[in-house]
């Protein structure tokens, strides 16, 4: 599935409580997908999904929450050092794989631990 990396509002104000403070890791460690989308896959909001960036092989835990902007059929992944930690530099859209998952959403460290391991 094609990944969109965004800001929001909500994401920008958020950052402004400290990009490490724990409203912004709630408010960015998120998948915004299409409310008819939730409903195909049968998701509710809240819910973890396992997502696997297919190009690097890097990985990360996110909630799912539903947003009537996201366009059908893409996700959208809120720019944050959760989301830019697996990621190519200055990247704007991935092809991802998307699971479910019991998880919780990837801690930040976990998510740099990957930064760190990526090839030159």
């Amino acid at each position: 599935m094609k990944a969109f990396i965004i800001r929001t509002a909500q994401s920008k104000a958020s950052a402004e409580e400290g990009k490490f403070s724990a409203s912004h890791a709630k408010e960015s460690t998120v998948l915004l997908m299409h409310p008819d989308d939730l409903a195909t896959w049968n998701l509710k909001d809240g819910m973890c999904e396992h997502c696997t960036n297919l190009e690097l092989g890097f990985d990360a835990v996110l909630a799912v929450k539903g947003s009537r902007y996201v366009h059908q059929g893409t996700v959208n992944l809120i720019n944050s050092p959760w989301i830019s930690s697996w990621i190519a530099y200055n990247q704007r859209s991935v092809d991802i794989d998307i699971e479910p998952t019991t998880d919780q959403p990837t801690p930040l460290e976990t998510s740099y631990d990957n930064t760190l391991e990526r090839p030159a």
